[in-house]
């Protein structure tokens, strides 16, 4: 599963756009983009995992090192 997954949806019009610029950005460094990338799924990723788990703590961990992996390979991402 691809941590920066594109959306599909639009709830600020051309959001899609905006988040393939935002992981462009990231893959040439830029931090400002990357952090806007965490900013805006970690909710969306914090939920699922505490969805998924039931458990508070072990979500922590699992969220950790899922953002910890999303940031290190941003390189490999490709859309689909």
């Amino acid at each position: 599963m691809n941590f920066f997954h594109v959306h599909t949806f639009n709830y600020k019009g051309s959001d899609t756009l905006e988040e393939l610029e935002l992981i462009n950005q990231a893959k040439k460094g830029n931090k400002l983009a990357l952090e806007m990338l965490i900013e805006r799924n970690y909710p969306i990723l914090k939920g699922y995992i505490i969805k998924m788990t039931y458990d508070s703590e072990l979500s922590k961990d699992i969220l950790q090192d899922t953002m910890l992996k999303a940031v290190i390979n941003i390189n490999k991402f490709k859309p689909d």
